[in-house]
């Protein structure tokens, strides 16, 4: 059975008139990772996706704010200036880790490369 993201991402993908194949295309997510969130078989997506998603769908503000509160149950609409959540949200955020931004530049993954890599942030679990 389709989850909320799923229902969300299918009628979208559908009032896009776009095929899996399409919005694989046009996302670089492939086919089998929009079938599994489209029927709740693969659950917990990566921020990163849900964003390709959105993008090759080119969603207007208010039903992007719907698939993004559709992969995080819990979060609050608001667009840019929306909360997020503590310790996540940074670019490339696993919504299953919950870590950020902080993570990948630790890790030197960071833009400007504000960590070595191998190197852990101070209390981090990444």
């Amino acid at each position: 059975m389709a989850g909320e993201l799923g229902t969300v991402l299918r009628r979208l993908r559908e009032n896009a008139g776009l095929t899996r194949d399409e919005l694989e295309r046009r996302a670089g997510v492939s086919v089998s990772t929009i079938r599994g969130l489209e029927t709740g078989k693969r659950g917990n997506p990566r921020m990163t996706t849900v964003r390709q998603l959105a993008d090759a769908l080119a969603l207007r503000r208010e039903e992007r704010e719907e698939l993004l509160r559709a992969a995080v149950p819990g979060r609050r609409g608001g667009g840019r200036h929306g909360r997020r959540r503590r310790g996540g949200g940074g670019r490339g955020a696993s919504v299953r880790s919950g870590h950020g931004a902080a993570c990948g530049a630790a890790a030197g993954a960071g833009a400007g490369g504000a960590g070595r890599a191998g190197r852990r942030a101070p209390g981090s679990r990444c």
